[in-house]
């Protein structure tokens, strides 16, 4: 039985959190983020329900499932302004916005962190490496990258021509609040201070596997700018 791997996709200079995680094949993906909470949802039209809701990464900006009855119901950015849920197992509250972060194009994004001046957002995707064999000698190898969508779950499949992995995309978004700015949270946006901070990151040797290591990036940026958030 193929085991297929899921790693972590950097870029440079990227905050990045590692998530890895195995699965055997697309059917068992689709299983693994089949998670059910109880939650809320908040349509566009102001309506709000409580019901059992999953949150599933398998298309680029997101979708929701929620049960209605004995029926499933899948909604989408275009159906939901916002949703949120408390995770039992990890004793969180999670709460997701849908905003325009990528291209202007509408995505589900959590909020995991706000102050006066910062917010701090993640957004989670599945990306599908796709690696095409030749055969022969002198046989070549390509590669393609593509965000999953489980309307083409048929065309992951391992097979002897190619074979594909699973990688967690996690975005981190920072937003200006004051200038309504949504950036990737890597040091670009903060250039100004790119120098200090990459000391401040050493000298603290963080790693990024935790929300403290962003909003101890996020402190120490206003700090160095000297913005303080009045009482």
């Amino acid at each position: 039985m193929t085991v297929i791997t899921i790693v972590p996709l950097y870029s440079q200079d990227k905050l990045a959190v590692a998530k890895r995680f195995r699965v055997k094949d697309i059917e068992h993906l689709n299983e693994v983020v089949d998670e059910w909470y109880d939650g809320e949802v908040t349509f566009w039209n102001g309506k709000t329900i409580l019901c059992r809701l999953s949150y599933s990464p398998l298309v680029p900006e997101g979708l929701v499932k929620i049960a209605d009855g004995d029926l499933t119901r899948i909604l989408t950015v275009h159906d939901i302004e916002s949703f949120s849920f408390y995770n039992h197992d990890t004793y969180t509250d999670h709460t997701y916005y849908t905003l325009p972060l990528i291209n202007n194009r509408p995505m589900f994004a959590e909020l995991l962190y706000e102050d006066c001046f910062y917010a701090i957002l993640g957004s989670r995707s599945m990306v599908a490496e796709v690696t095409n064999y030749v055969p022969g000698p002198g046989g070549t190898v390509s590669r393609s990258f593509e965000y999953v969508n489980m309307s083409y779950a048929h065309a992951y499949r391992t097979n002897a021509a190619s074979a594909t992995k699973f990688i967690m995309d996690y975005r981190w978004f920072l937003v200006d609040i004051e200038n309504r700015q949504a950036h990737d949270f890597d040091l670009d946006a903060l250039e100004d201070q790119r120098k200090e901070l990459r000391k401040f990151i050493r000298a603290n040797n963080l790693q990024f596997e935790t929300l403290e290591d962003y909003i101890a990036v996020v402190k120490k940026y206003e700090d160095l700018t000297e913005r303080l958030c009045s009482e």
